[in-house]
């Protein structure tokens, strides 16, 4: 294959994007997350529970693939080590992920519990959040705003999205699905560009469908498995699962840099989760060199698009929905793909291959080994050249890039107001 024409000339001459120890050690780490995934699972199992791995983040899902992989290696006897025990929501999203890993065609043996694994945003990219029509602006970085105050606003902001995430999937799991902040998610599903999903081999509507399949279950336990830096997203989310009356189980993939984690951190997440199917909360930390994190979906899978008109509760207001109603406005999805030069696809699976083995051996494509590189650290995705095109019937005024990679788009106010009338009307017929 010839060297694609778009990647710089300083990444072609460079050896191997990560060191073989940044690999080998990326490999350990997500083998004891699957160890301590298995352990969860089984004691869960053994009290009668349903257990429930809940995905709420980008850089959550290679780890989780790859230690679901490092326990089939391994012949794990649990149910994760087992195809036919583990149901995939939405489905064809972890088949486009990780064909390798797809579920067993046959069903689970007549008194097996199977695991449920759910992969759904409770991303919360604040990092820029602006009204571009409003004389209040405000960007971090900005010399005329009080930094300080954006900030505690930014986290405040953090707290409600992710709290409106847990909302949703605890109606889901436990409840009959009628959570407004579900139905906004599935609101802003069907407003995609079908287009969009043909990447997955799926649709809106067969993504949302999906979602609904799962069955509700008063049994059920879930184990939160996610990334953490500083702490401040699982703390959000541990506490909000905490006050709905389900804790989680944590098991966190912790960044090994010194000072990460932070400690006010650790000690509020101690206090939120459930301690009843582990030994030792602070053993739930495995610390290796998160190496994947925000960058893009060359090797996480997926990208964040977030539509940032409604992280402000101002186009809520003066409607019959909850006075404080804040839904969290983000989705996952995918790049098109690319037939002329290697696809997102093709390199995050090549790089999943690649924390399967633990080096990059003799037969290690050079062409992948290029293409890693180009893609590492390069904000976003090819999503911010859809425009228009992603969202239906919305003009889109600003198409910006965070500093973790999601894209934010900001409609034209008059589209996301009616939005906000079309999300009404579809409550009101729903409820008679």
């Amino acid at each position: 294959m010839e060297r694609p024409q778009s990647v710089p000339e300083e990444v072609q001459q460079q050896e191997h994007v990560f060191s073989e120890k940044e690999i080998k050690d990326y490999k350990d780490g997500c083998e004891q997350v699957g160890l301590k995934l298995s352990y969860a699972v089984e004691r869960m199992i053994d009290e009668g529970k349903k257990p429930t791995i809940l995905i709420p983040s980008r850089g959550a899902i290679p780890i989780f693939l790859n230690a679901i992989n490092s326990l089939r290696e391994g012949h794990d006897s649990g149910p994760l080590g087992n195809p036919s025990r583990m149901n995939f929501y939405p489905s064809k999203i972890f088949q486009y992920l990780a064909p390798d890993l797809a579920p067993s065609e046959l069903p689970a043996k007549e008194g097996e519990t199977t695991v449920d694994i759910v992969l759904y945003p409770f991303t919360a990219d604040v990092s820029l959040f602006f009204d571009p029509d409003s004389s209040q602006t405000k960007v971090k970085n900005s010399a005329s705003v009080n930094v300080e105050r954006v900030n505690s606003d930014a986290e405040d902001l953090a707290k409600g999205l992710r709290t409106s995430c847990a909302k949703s999937i605890d109606s889901l799991l436990y409840g009959d699905g009628s959570s407004l902040d579900l139905a906004w998610h599935f609101f802003l599903l069907s407003k995609v560009n079908p287009n969009v999903f043909k990447t997955f081999g799926s649709s809106p509507e067969e993504y949302a469908d999906s979602l609904r399949s799962v069955s509700s279950d008063p049994n059920r336990e879930i184990i939160l498995i996610d990334t953490v830096l500083s702490g401040r997203a699982v703390t959000n989310i541990s506490e909000a699962f905490n006050e709905l009356g389900h804790p989680v189980t944590p098991i966190f993939a912790v960044d090994n840099k010194e000072g990460r984690l932070q400690k006010r951190y650790a000690e509020r997440i101690r206090r939120a989760v459930n301690p009843n199917y582990i030994d030792n909360v602070e053993e739930q930390y495995t610390r290796f060199p998160l190496i994947t994190e925000d960058e893009g979906p060359a090797f996480l899978g997926v990208s964040a698009l977030n539509i940032s008109n409604f992280n402000t509760r101002k186009y809520f207001l003066d409607t019959a929905l909850p006075l404080g109603f804040l839904p969290q406005s983000c989705l996952w999805l995918v790049p098109p793909r690319d037939e002329a030069v290697l696809d997102y696809q093709d390199v995050f699976l090549a790089f999943m291959n690649l924390c399967q083995t633990g080096d990059y051996g003799e037969d290690f494509p050079d062409i992948i080994d290029l293409q890693m590189g180009y893609y590492l650290g390069k904000e976003g995705s090819r999503l911010s050249e859809f425009g228009n095109d992603v969202l239906k019937g919305a003009r889109v005024k600003n198409n910006v890039k965070t500093s973790s990679g999601i894209i934010s788009m900001y409609m034209d106010p008059r589209d996301a107001e009616k939005w906000v009338g079309e999300f009404l009307e579809k409550v009101k017929d729903k409820n008679g």
